[in-house]
């Protein structure tokens, strides 16, 4: 699947202490998420949510909140400059540090189900940051993610998440016939924004985000740590592809300000959504429509990731 369904998540960070960081994944209640142009969908069963207005005022596509979004978290950090600037990752020369590091993976849920907020832990970085100005952030995860959902339109009738795969790998098929949403997997290895029918790219360049702010990517090897680290960590092909690398502008483009007086970061990858507030919303579950000429007209087809934000608070 195509970088266009990506991920959504929340996550909070790293109570620093002259021993270190230990690092927290706190997830608090999303709504619906907009990014990259992508609206909210309709609150589930309001009048609005219906396919005329989805397909029409909504351009077939909108973003919603999952029952279940699980990834897996290697390292996160933060740097004084772009890491990726240079088609590769380069955390020397842009004074990066490490937040957290997780050699084997750390996989956490990120949907908060009926609870307001919950907590997932993280290994402890071995150092604190220096003090300074850090205007970029990086997190490097698993480019599978595992969800599943649904979405309840105005006349009762619910779409339910159904593990599919077709030509270009698995996805979450949108399915009205079924009772229950099924986990599946969305998996990232392809940033190709083009026509052609096999294009192939794994760089996503900075993208403006709502509110303010960039979002940048590259497609890694199975790496870890050192091994991400310059053009041999990079994926040259789809197949190769095992780790997704993002990297945000921090808080919209106001950089983090690390002193002797700050006691600790709290980092949040911002996935609850509001509309009238762009510059305080993240990504979602990406719900996909089309008319795909059978004669049945335009009808809710896929589910998938999107995008997130991240707002960092140092305290």
């Amino acid at each position: 699947m195509s970088f266009k369904s990506l991920f959504k998540t929340i996550i909070k960070t790293s109570s620093i202490t002259t021993l270190g960081i230990s690092s927290l994944v706190a997830f608090t209640s999303p709504t619906k998420a907009e990014n990259f142009n992508m609206k909210a969908c309709p609150e589930p069963g309001s009048a609005n949510a219906n396919l005329t207005y989805i397909a029409n005022t909504l351009n077939g596509e909108c973003l919603h909140t999952p029952d279940q979004y699980k990834l897996t978290i290697y390292e996160m950090g933060l740097c004084k400059s772009d890491p990726i600037s240079t088609g590769v990752f380069n955390k020397e020369d842009n004074n990066c540090v490490q937040t957290m590091l997780s050699t084997s993976g750390t996989e956490v849920d990120l949907a908060p189900g009926n609870s307001a907020s919950k907590t997932a832990g993280l290994p402890s970085a071995t150092t604190r940051p220096s003090n300074g100005s850090y205007s970029h952030a990086y997190i490097l995860l698993s480019n599978a993610f595992k969800m599943k959902g649904s979405y309840q339109l105005a006349d009762g009738t619910t779409y339910y998440s159904q593990a599919s795969i077709d030509e270009y790998g698995a996805f979450g098929a949108a399915n009205k016939t079924i009772s229950a949403s099924e986990e599946h997997t969305d998996l990232v290895d392809n940033m190709y924004f083009g026509e052609e029918e096999n294009g192939w790219d794994g760089v996503m360049s900075a993208t403006d985000m709502p509110g303010g702010g960039k979002v940048s990517a590259l497609l890694l090897k199975s790496c870890v740590d050192a091994t991400c680290v310059g053009s041999s960590g990079i994926a040259t092909s789809q197949g190769e592809v095992g780790r997704l690398l993002g990297v945000f502008e921090t808080n919209s483009g106001s950089p983090v300000v690390i002193s002797d007086a700050t006691t600790g970061i709290e980092v949040e990858l911002i996935v609850k959504s509001d509309p009238s507030n762009p510059s305080n919303s993240g990504g979602g579950y990406l719900i996909i429509g089309w008319d795909q000429g059978d004669g049945n007209g335009f009808d809710l087809r896929m589910f998938g990731s999107a995008p997130f934000k991240p707002k960092f608070t140092t305290f």
